[in-house]
């Protein structure tokens, strides 16, 4: 079992798509339409991917849902998924993972 799935919340609530993006920019400090654009540059990439994953996992949206939301297709959002368990092994990694997630749902 990978270590994300231990921090990624298994469970959807209500939480919104909106709160979990708001969320990613103060934590990353990065401007919605940067993490809503099409840069590749790190850290915006990936706090894109953070984004997409949770608004997959947080959300009752389909993976075709979150990824029209984000300008993408649903396998982006499968590849997002995967890039952040991977990347929460890492314990800074996972630290800022925790802290968008108690961001959005305290923002609910």
């Amino acid at each position: 079992m990978s270590k994300a799935n231990n921090i990624l919340p298994s469970t959807r609530d209500k939480s919104s798509i909106e709160s979990i993006l708001t969320a990613v920019c103060r934590i990353w400090d990065i401007e919605p339409k940067n993490l809503l654009g099409r840069t590749r540059r790190q850290p915006v990439a990936f706090a894109r991917q953070l984004a997409m994953a949770l608004s997959y996992r947080m959300t009752n949206r389909s993976s075709v849902q979150v990824a029209d939301i984000f300008g993408r297709n649903h396998a982006t959002v499968l590849y997002a998924m995967k890039v952040v368990d991977e990347a929460s092994n890492d314990p800074q990694v996972a630290d800022y993972i925790n802290q968008v997630i108690r961001a959005s749902t305290e923002t609910k």
